[in-house]
């Protein structure tokens, strides 16, 4: 034990007797005490006789005053004493077992000294009074070790720092660093209070080199490492599949799948680009340039559109920095036929009646046809469970039974074949009678005289229940009908014909109506009729007499067959032309002139000229 030489007092003739017996007061397994003992006023203590005391070598013991108050005794200074192993005595120490010690640590305030328990060995020194002593470990670091020695690109470890005891009230800060900057760690970790482990994670970035990174851990003073191994990593792409059959796909539908893209190398995988081989195929959902960090995926979705019957193929490449080079995805897909369309003749429907639908596809129906189901959601309307395209065929019929009703409704009929459906909606209402005529008037135009012209007219029962034709009257000169007897009834969809005939009897315009009567609620069907008449005429022209007591002419004609001769002008011509419009056709007439004076007497017959009328 040194004593410091500044001691001021120095009594030569007190001992204390040590004995090593700290049983209840020393913590297990301490073998060698390290005691730090302050004191006033020794005397007699050579420097020398402590020389062999040291430290222990299983942790630090602080000494210090059990009553906690840090001051001298009797105004002495305190005295800076070395280590004492016990059992390593000063020579000459006398015994006595009348003193213990209570054991801290390395540095504490003053010491003291009260008798408890004994302690073998021996020390002689000049003490004032003292008092108890008190023990306790000072706090250090136990380990730190991490999950992994040695990581390959880039990730997380989990490290654990322990320590020797737990730890105090208010937890023990304890400060982290790496000696890489591939290596990251938190600044510093707090072990909570009456613990004395706590994990933290120290994250990884992939490096280009082999190469070491140390953590180390320190608080109060004790210093805690580990060491990790940081590898090269490699790029790698895993496809989730190489392969993507689409199946059969209807003509003008599109069918879509997806193919995970992952990075299962140790190092990030950067995505180039994506080219996709085939017009019929897409692929998208992924933006590229696209870097992937080891364990990240992404989704690439691919579509095929069918716009023709036929079978596909198309392919997928991906340009990445993966070891394994270049990847790619073989697709493909077959265009089946789909429905194209649904049509009826008729939109509408008022009472009952049969209508005819068609059935259209995109492209061919294969060869063992191809089968469609129909349906309608208005029990007014029925149509067969279903109907096939026949092979190499692109539509099939089938008809429509429409029921009468009594309300205005609407039946939806649907055909549907593939996941695809096309409709077509008729509108339903009541039966009713209705009657039309083809036409609203006729016109003859221009009709000889006496020869009579004919045109027919066609009467159609267009409603949904029979029509009754009650009667037909004509109004006109020149106009008759024939061909229909009345009453008369037409069940929907049923004609009559009956004809109109004009015959003029003289020149000129004529008009008429027809009015039909029956149970059509459109009423009464008027047709309005218009025509003229005209007759053969014969034009005569002769040369003037050469008196000059002539004052007019007449003209005389004969029918062939006949041999007298008629005059038909009625009064005296006074020109040298005439018109004769009372011929028939088909007949045949020879004319002469003769001259008149004043006195009205006839002159000779000029020379004859004979005219054919034709026969229409």
């Amino acid at each position: 034990m040194d004593i410091r030489s500044d001691l001021r007092e120095t009594p030569s003739s007190i001992y204390i007797r040590l004995q090593s017996q700290f049983a209840n007061r020393l913590a297990t397994g301490l073998t060698t005490l390290a005691l730090v003992v302050f004191g006033v006023g020794f005397a007699g203590c050579g420097a020398n006789s402590y020389a062999g005391m040291s430290r222990a070598a299983s942790g630090q013991i602080e000494l210090e005053d059990a009553t906690g108050a840090g001051g001298g005794y009797e105004g002495h200074s305190r005295a800076a004493v070395r280590d004492v192993r016990a059992g390593q005595v000063a020579s000459g120490m006398n015994r006595r077992s009348d003193a213990t010690t209570t054991v801290i640590g390395a540095e504490s305030t003053e010491a003291a000294i009260h008798p408890m328990t004994p302690m073998t060995g021996e020390a002689a020194m000049a003490v004032k009074s003292v008092s108890p002593f008190k023990m306790r470990k000072v706090l250090a670091l136990q380990s730190l070790s991490c999950g992994n020695q040695s990581m390959t690109g880039a990730g997380t470890t989990t490290c654990t720092l322990r320590l020797s005891s737990v730890a105090p009230g208010g937890g023990l800060v304890v400060a982290v660093s790496s000696n890489n900057a591939a290596v990251s760690v938190p600044g510093a970790v707090t072990v909570a209070a009456g613990t004395s482990r706590v994990t933290f994670e120290a994250t990884v970035a992939a490096v280009n080199t082999t190469q070491t990174a140390s953590i180390t851990a320190i608080a109060n003073g004790s210093t805690a490492s580990f060491g990790i191994q940081l590898n090269v990593g490699t790029p790698s792409l895993t496809l989730s599949s190489t392969t993507v059959p689409f199946g059969s796909v209807a003509v003008g539908q599109t069918a879509t799948r997806v193919v995970s893209l992952t990075s299962s190398g140790s190092a990030p995988l950067t995505i180039s680009s994506i080219s996709v081989a085939g017009s019929l195929f897409k692929a998208t959902g992924v933006t590229v340039p696209l870097t992937l960090n080891p364990g990240q995926s992404a989704a690439l979705t691919l579509q095929f559109y069918s716009d023709h019957t036929s079978s596909f193929t198309g392919t997928v490449t991906i340009f990445s920095n993966s070891t394994q080079g270049i990847a790619t995805i073989a697709m493909s897909a077959d265009g089946g036929p789909s429905i194209s369309g649904l049509t009826c003749n008729t939109q509408s429907y008022a009472g009952a009646g049969t209508d005819s639908c068609l059935v259209s596809l995109y492209g061919t129906a294969p060869d063992t046809g191809f089968a469609i189901s129909l349906s309608s959601n208005n029990s007014s309307v029925t149509v067969p469970a279903s109907v096939i395209v026949p092979f190499g065929s692109m539509s099939a019929s089938f008809s429509a039974s429409v029921k009468s009703v009594s309300t205005n409704q609407s039946a939806m009929l649907t055909a549907t074949a593939g996941g695809i459906a096309k409709t077509f909606t008729v509108q339903l209402g009541p039966a009713s009678a209705m009657l039309t005529a083809n036409a609203s008037s006729i016109p003859f135009g221009t009709v000889l005289i006496n020869s009579p012209a004919e045109q027919s007219i066609t009467l159609t029962s267009s409603g949904t229940s029979p029509v009754t034709i009650n009667s037909v009257a004509i109004t006109g000169a020149g106009f008759a009908s024939s061909g229909l007897t009345v009453p008369m009834t037409l069940n929907p969809g049923q004609t009559a014909v009956f004809n109109v005939q004009f015959t003029p009897t003289a020149s000129g315009n004529f008009s008429g109506q027809i009015a039909i009567g029956s149970n059509s609620s459109s009423g009464i069907i008027s047709i309005g009729l218009n025509g003229s008449g005209y007759g053969h005429k014969v034009q005569l022209n002769w040369n003037a007499a050469s008196s000059s007591a002539v004052v007019g002419y007449n003209v005389y004609r004969v029918a062939s067959g006949s041999t007298s001769y008629q005059r038909v002008n009625s009064s005296a011509v006074s020109s040298t032309t005439f018109t004769d419009g009372s011929v028939q056709c088909g007949s045949s007439y020879t004319y002469y002139v003769t001259s008149l004076n004043g006195a009205g007497l006839e002159s000779v017959p000029s020379n004859t000229t004979a005219v054919g009328i034709p026969t229409s």
